[in-house]
């Protein structure tokens, strides 16, 4: 046996019903005319595709004498409108069914902020203490004394300005020469000051006056009066002359 392809309104509506849910209904009299309507549009349809369909044997049917006769192009039209309704039935019914999953929201990259890098310290410069300048003589008379016990020619010699004038009227090259050879050698030398005194002249000049106790090998002297006159020389003091008694 073939097997029918034709379109039967009654299946339609029943399939239509069962979808949404509900059940048939006796139909009005408004309702039957447009299901009338209905079933002779698809069995024009039907008779177009050679599927004749129940409704065309039925004795009781009779159609109306505005559908005895239709042109190519109408049936054509009912193809195409009977498809189309089929297919739309189709989408709606497949749309119903999927559930459509949320987008989750798109996130935005965090940005780590730059870190300040916090500029280096400046070096801390330390000036170095002001000291008095009654200090800085008592500190070249102190350094004085530790150079002649010591017999450090350079050091003794150092403590003496350039304009050191010598007591026996020589000049500072000759006295300096004399110095230095007595002071190369010899036996240690015992150098010890005491009393000192410093008197300001003015802003650049001391006159220093102390009792001297000399000794080296078997020569001895104690309490010698000497008297110094001392100057400023740039950011030092020098000895610029020298008298003992």
């Amino acid at each position: 046996m073939g097997h029918s392809n034709a379109l039967h309104s009654g299946h339609i509506i029943d399939s239509a019903s069962m979808l949404l849910g509900s059940k048939p209904q006796p139909p009005s009299r408004d309702a039957q005319q447009r299901q009338r309507a209905m079933q002779l549009r698809l069995a024009q349809l039907n008779a177009a595709m050679g599927q004749p369909d129940d409704i065309m044997q039925d004795p009781e049917f009779v159609p109306p004498a505005e559908s005895t006769a239709k042109p190519a192009g109408s049936k054509i039209t009912l193809i195409i409108v009977a498809l189309a309704a089929a297919i739309g039935w189709t989408a709606l019914f497949s749309q119903s069914g999927q559930t459509q999953k949320p987008t989750p929201p798109s996130v935005a990259p965090a940005h780590t902020a730059p870190v300040a890098m916090a500029a280096p310290a400046a070096p801390i410069t330390v000036a170095p203490p002001t000291i008095s300048d009654e200090t800085a003589v008592n500190e070249l008379l102190k350094d004085w004394r530790s150079a002649w016990s010591q017999r450090d020619v350079t050091a003794y010699l150092g403590a003496y300005s350039q304009d050191f004038k010598p007591a026996d009227g020589s000049s500072r090259s000759a006295w300096a020469a004399a110095r230095a050879q007595k002071l190369a050698a010899g036996a240690p030398i015992t150098l010890d000051i005491h009393q000192l005194t410093l008197d300001r002249i003015d802003s650049d000049h001391f006159k220093a006056r102390f009792q001297q106790d000399y000794a080296a090998g078997n020569y001895r002297e104690t309490a010698r009066q000497k008297t110094m006159l001392i100057a400023r020389e740039g950011s030092a003091w020098r000895i610029v002359e020298e008298r003992q008694e």
